[in-house]
C-alpha cells in the first residue's frame, strides 16, 4: 500500500468513526424531544387519588400537590393489611404492589398500631405530622420504641422486623420502588384474617 493510499484510508476510517460518534446524538436529541412533547403534559386537574399505571413516567413530569389538593380514601385490596381507620393518599408514581416507583402517605388515627412485621423491599418514611414511636424486633414493646417526631426520616432494610404506633393522628409518607407490601409476624395480628 503506498503512503497516499494509506493516508486516504485512514481518513476515511476517521470520518467514519467520527459519523459513528455523532450519528447518536441526533437520535437522542429526537427521542428526548418526542418525550417531552408526550409526557410534558401537567398533572393539573388529574384524580391524585388513584395512582398512575405502570406506564407511566412520573419522574418526567412537573406537578405540585397541596395539602388541600390530597384525596384520603379506604385503603384498596391490596393494602388489607392495614388496619380500619388508616387512610391513604395516592401521591405520585405507580401502585405501590407494582415494581414501579411510588409515593404515598398514610394517615394514622391517634391510638393506631401495627403489629410487628416485615416489607419486601425497602422502607423510606418521612413524619409529615405527629408522632412516630416505632421499635425493632418480632415482639411489641412499647418501652423498647424510639420516638420520631415530624420531619423525621426512617429508612430500613428488607426483612427487618418491626412495629409502630401512634399517640395522636400521624401522616407518614412512603416512597421507594414497589413492590411494597406488609406482612406480620404473627399471622393473627394480620387484619385481614380477621375480616
Amino acid at each position: 500500500m503506498k503512503v497516499n493510499d494509506r493516508r486516504r484510508a485512514n481518513s476515511i476510517s476517521i470520518a467514519a468513526r467520527s459519523t459513528r460518534l455523532w450519528l447518536p446524538i441526533p437520535a437522542l436529541l429526537l427521542a428526548f424531544a418526542l418525550a417531552a412533547c408526550g409526557m410534558s403534559q401537567a398533572e393539573s386537574g388529574s384524580d391524585h387519588g388513584t395512582p398512575r399505571t405502570h406506564g407511566e413516567r412520573a419522574e418526567a413530569e412537573h406537578f405540585t400537590l397541596l395539602p388541600q389538593d390530597i384525596k384520603w380514601l379506604d385503603p384498596p385490596p391490596p393494602a388489607a393489611f392495614l388496619p380500619e381507620g388508616i387512610k391513604l393518599a395516592f401521591i405520585e408514581g405507580g401502585p405501590p404492589n407494582l415494581p414501579v416507583p411510588y409515593t404515598f402517605r398514610l394517615k394514622f388515627p391517634p391510638g393506631s398500631r401495627l403489629m410487628p412485621h416485615t416489607h419486601p423491599s425497602i422502607e423510606k418514611l418521612t413524619v409529615i405530622s405527629g408522632t412516630l414511636h416505632q421499635g425493632v424486633g418480632e415482639v411489641f414493646d412499647q418501652a423498647a420504641s424510639e420516638t420520631v417526631p415530624a420531619g423525621g426520616f426512617s429508612y430500613r432494610a428488607p426483612g427487618i422486623a418491626h412495629f409502630v404506633w401512634f399517640e395522636e393522628e400521624t401522616v407518614l409518607q412512603f416512597s421507594g420502588n414497589g413492590p411494597f407490601g406488609l406482612k406480620y409476624v404473627n399471622p393473627a395480628d394480620d387484619p385481614r384474617n380477621r375480616r
